[in-house]
This record gives structure tokens, sequence and C-alpha cells, in this order.
């Protein structure tokens, strides 16, 4: 086997280990080699026909090779051990070593390998072939054709193939960065299967040679059956690799997929369980893999009808494999989601149903969008028609009595219209600040105008105009100190805070208290507007201050506003850098806190 490993593939850092690594095996054929010449007994007789004819033996089975891909680099496995065993029992030890390595400089040109290649597997080749022939020589000594000579040849090989993988292993380890050991263990099988079937083709082939020459020419039927036999073994490999990447890709694809993946087989027997799926269902992969997808899955329709998993793969056709579903799913832990369930039915060669893919695509933030927006059209259609009502009422009264209208009865209808009309405006300029907000809080804090305010002064005009309007409710101010001033824009504090008793007194009884604690707490100036209506559900209290949020039904809602109050005094609070947060419970009224910073002395 040999190494296709390009100087420039080197990682930089690693290219001076790799120098001497590559200089190392140099240096150690060097060695062997002129070991080798120096131990070998007197001038070697060999008839040159026979080194031609081994020595293109020897270009032949290293030239006939398998490509056997390590990353940035390439492993090539040949029949070159078959022509070391013919050359070590042929020739003496010095001849054996120059046709070996002769041979195999030839099969490198010939394919114009890099000569750094070159240089390296021939270094390599030399130190495992001195090793083969010095441990032959030792074994068989003049015993002759018999099983010693077998015994040495195989031996003397398996030195020559244990170097060969140190060699590789050492260069791949540099080129890949990884570690030797796993370098080794990775090609560790294989090459000691090609050494074997090589190492016996050419101890027969030897054997042949030296019995009946004429026959040695049937061994190219099994060297090529050999070799044959080599490339199914490689592309077996190959396949099996390349389906081992494909499934962990599919896996990292399932494992990181937001949606839900499952697959089913023609059965509706579960295959795959993702994890996504496990946390929209609850269901572990552990409980749902090959149990029927009718045990681990199910959902309801808008109706509440059943929804059956089974039919898309009975519904489907070669034509028009897809199908989609959507479905409200039960979490086993509790809770509801709707998702949409995309089939894509597989099919085999022949039509046949090969199973089912499902993506679970969870669209509960869609619906829910979408709910929000129909009920915001609805209830800024309502907000609208309440003023325009009596607008138009009194309008059209105006219009069809003129003068004959009382003074007094006049000045009431106009003032309720401009009442009216006031809401209306204000109502719109809610929609305006949403829309900054959306755009971004750095246009809503341009906005905001800070100075020095007196929130208890604040306070207590807001409460003032309150109790005009809520003659019957009590409205309390308790102030822990005076001069508790924040950094602010007046106008927008007393929005907030006009805001948050607007809302305390629209969810409480018309004569129960809203009380508003005003106190100092630790560099910030702090407003607690308390009221003792109807709470808020554990489910809402988080989402009270969404854009368009309404804890009423829209359809049967018993007090004004389209959503839009604490959402916008919670950006304001924000935009001036301060906090708006809120307790409640259901029956056990709310306590909406406004922090703001305070100003520093």
């Amino acid at each position: 086997m040999a190494l296709a490993a390009l100087v420039q593939i080197i990682p930089p850092r690693r290219r001076k280990a790799a120098a001497a690594f590559i200089s190392s095996w140099m240096g150690a054929a060097v060695v062997s080699t002129a070991l080798l010449v120096t131990l070998s007994s007197g001038r070697p007789r060999v008839e040159p026909a026979e080194v031609v004819l081994f020595l293109i033996v020897t270009v032949a089975a290293d030239a006939l090779v398998l490509r056997l891909d390590h990353g940035r680099s390439t492993e090539f496995i040949s029949l070159l051990e078959a022509a070391i065993c013919l050359n070590i029992v042929l020739f003496p030890a010095p001849v054996a070593l120059g046709v070996t390595i002769g041979g195999s400089l030839l099969s490198h040109l010939l394919h114009r390998q890099h000569p750094i290649k070159t240089i390296f597997n021939l270094a390599q080749y030399a130190v495992g072939t001195v090793v083969a022939i010095a441990l032959f020589h030792l074994i068989v000594a003049d015993a002759g054709i018999g099983l010693r000579m077998a015994f040495a040849l195989t031996l003397g090989m398996s030195s020559f193939g244990i170097i060969n993988s140190l060699a590789l292993s050492g260069l791949v380890s540099l080129l890949e960065e990884r570690s030797f050991r796993r370098t080794l263990e990775d090609g560790w099988a294989l090459s000691m299967i090609t050494l074997l079937g090589n190492t016996a083709v050419g101890i027969l082939a030897a054997v042949v040679w030296l019995t009946h020459p004429a026959l040695t020419m049937l061994f190219v039927a099994p060297a090529v059956t050999l070799h044959l036999a080599y490339r199914g073994v490689v592309q077996t490999r190959a396949l099996l690799e390349a389906v081992e990447a494909e499934r962990d890709r599919a896996n990292r694809i399932i494992i990181g997929a937001s949606d839900g993946i499952v697959l089913m087989d023609p059965d509706g027997n579960v295959d795959v369980w993702s994890p996504a799926t496990a946390a929209l269902t609850g269901v572990r992969a552990e409980e749902a893999v090959h149990s029927p997808i009718t045990s681990v899955l199910a959902g309801t329709d808008g109706d509440g009808r059943p929804i059956d998993l089974l039919s898309p793969m009975q519904e489907a056709t070669v034509g028009e494999p897809t199908r989609t579903v959507e479905m409200t799913l039960a979490h086993r832990d509790g809770g509801t989601k709707v998702v949409e369930l995309r089939h894509s039915v597989l099919f085999d060669a022949k039509g046949k149903c090969a199973g089912d893919a499902v993506i679970i695509h969870d669209i509960t933030l869609e619906r829910e969008s979408e709910r929000l927006k129909d009920d915001f059209l609805a209830r800024v259609s309502h907000e609208l028609r309440t003023p325009l009502t009596p607008i138009k009422g009194y309008a059209q009264a105006l219009l069809r009595q003129g003068d004959a209208v009382p003074n007094d009865t006049r000045t009431g209808i106009l003032s309720t219209i401009v009442e009216r009309v006031d809401h209306m405006h204000a109502l719109i300029e809610d929609l305006l600040l949403v829309s900054r907000i959306v755009a971004g809080r750095a246009s809503l804090r341009d906005q905001i105008r800070p100075e020095p305010v007196d929130i208890g002064e604040v306070c207590e005009r807001v409460l003032r105009s309150f109790g005009i309007v809520e003659p019957h409710r009590e409205l309390i101010l308790n102030v822990s100190e005076d001069g508790l001033v924040s950094i602010a824009d007046p106008a927008r504090v007393e929005q907030i805070v006009t805001n948050l008793v607007s809302n305390a007194c629209k969810y409480s009884e018309d004569t129960a208290p809203v009380i508003l604690e005003l106190r100092n707490e630790d560099g910030w100036i702090a407003v607690d507007v308390v009221d003792r209506g109807r709470g808020i559900s554990p489910h809402d209290v988080d989402r009270v201050f969404e854009r368009f949020f309404r804890t009423d039904d829209p359809l049967t809602m018993t007090t004004g506003g389209v959503g839009l109050g604490l959402h916008i005094a919670r950006e304001l609070t924000q935009a001036m850098g301060g906090t708006l947060t809120v307790k409640s419970a259901p029956g056990q009224g709310s306590t909406f806190t406004l922090r703001l910073p305070a100003k520093q002395a």
C-alpha cells in the first residue's frame, strides 16, 4: 500500500514535523540497505533476463492499484506484496531488494506521483523489504521448498505489512491532525487482509516457478481475481462509509430540527421520533420507537374530532404523495398546541407504500397571532362604533330640529360629541404610539422629554380628575414622604398613572376603592396602584403587557379598550429607564407597581 500526500496539503504548522518524519524513514532506508549489502556474502549470480522479467512483474503488481480515500490523503492498495515474495525467494538478498525498489520506482514514475510521495514510499518499502529478507534467510537457510519457506515468507511479509502500516498511519495522523492510534486502528484490518492474500499468491507463484516455471503464467488469473476481490472490499467499505456519513448527517438534521420529525413504516409503526417531537408531545423516543403511531400521537381537528394519522398513507398516490393536516395536539403533561402535520408518503420502485415521513410544525403562535388580529379588529370596531353612534344620533337630532333645540340641551349634546371625539382621538393616538414602539424603542425614546417630576403631585392630579368621573368610588393616595422626585417626562408619567388607575376602576365594582401607595425604594420612586377587582388568572398575568391582549372575549367584553394601554404604559416606562410589574390572583384584585429612577440628591 502507498500514501498519496502532496506537500502542499500538509497543514503549515505540521510541515516541519512531517519533514522530520519522512527524513527519518529515508535515513532508516539508507542504513538498512547498507547493512543488507554489507552482510550479504559474495557476488550474487543472477540471470539478467529473470531480473528484467520480475522487474516488470513488480512494476505491474505495484501499478495495479485501488484508491481508498482518507480525508485529505489517499491510500493505494496493490499486489506489491505478492511480487516481493517472488523476489525474496528467487533472488539473492541485494538483488531482491533492488528489483523491489526499482519496480516500485518505475511504477511511481509511470503514475507521475509527487516526488515527496515517491521518496517516502520507497523509503518505507526499503525498510520493510530488508526486514522481510532478513527474516526469510534467517529461518529458511538452505531448507528449500516446504513449510519452513512458507512460514518464513509469511512472517517476513507480516513484518513488512506492520512496518508499512506504522509508516502510513504516522504520516496520515500528521496530515489529518488526529491520533496515531485511531489512524492505525482504522486501516489495520484491511491492511492485514490484503497482506495475507498477496503473500499467499506470492508463495504459490514462487513454488510453481521453482518447480514448473511454464505454469507460472497461470497465476495471472488468480492475481486478477484477487485484485477484483480487493476492489469489492474497497467499494463496500466506501459504500458503508458513505451510508454512515449520510446517516450521521440525517441524525444531525433530525436532532437539530426545530420541527418535529416522525418516520413510520407501512404499518404505521414509529421508526424515528425526533427530540423536537418528544418536546411537543411529552413522549420519549424510547417509548415511541416501534410503537403504533396511534398510541403515541393523537390530536383533534377544529371541531374536536379525532385525526386519523394513518389516512394519508392510505389516500396518497405516487403522483400526490403529500398531505397537510392541522390539528390540536395534547401534551402528555397537560396543555395543547396547534400543529401542522406535513405527510410525505414514501413509495418503492413498484409504487407500493414504503412508509410516511411526517414533519410536525408548531403553528400555535401563528394561530394566536391571527386570533389577536381578529380580536384587535373586533375591539377597534367596537371602540370606534361606541362613540360614533351617539355622535351620529346627536348630529341628526340637531340637523332635524335646528334652532328648536333648547340652548342647555344643545350645550349638553355638543359636550357629549366633544367627549366622544376626544375618546376617538385618544384611541388613534395610542395606535400611532404603538406604531412608533414597533419601529424600535430608540424612536420611542425620542418622544421622551425628561425633567424633574414630583410623582406625588402627578398622582394627586390624576386622582382629582378621576374623582369627577368616579364620584362614588373611594380614591386613596398614601405617600410615605414628601418630595419624591424622579427624572422623567411629566406628561408620560401622568399618562401611565392615568392608564393604571383607569384599569383599576374599569375592572372593579363601582364602589370598590382604588389605592395609590407612593414610596422611595432604594433609588427608585415606586407607585403601587391597588384595586380589589376581579384579578387576573395565572395564565394571563404574564401577558397583560402584550400588544392588543385583553382578558375579555372580544365578542362579549363588558369593558372598553383595545388592549394597548398596559403595553404602551410598560414601553413608556422602560423608555424612561423604569419598570412596570403586576401581582394578581383571581378574585383578589391586582397591584401594578411603577418604578422610576429617583432624582439623585
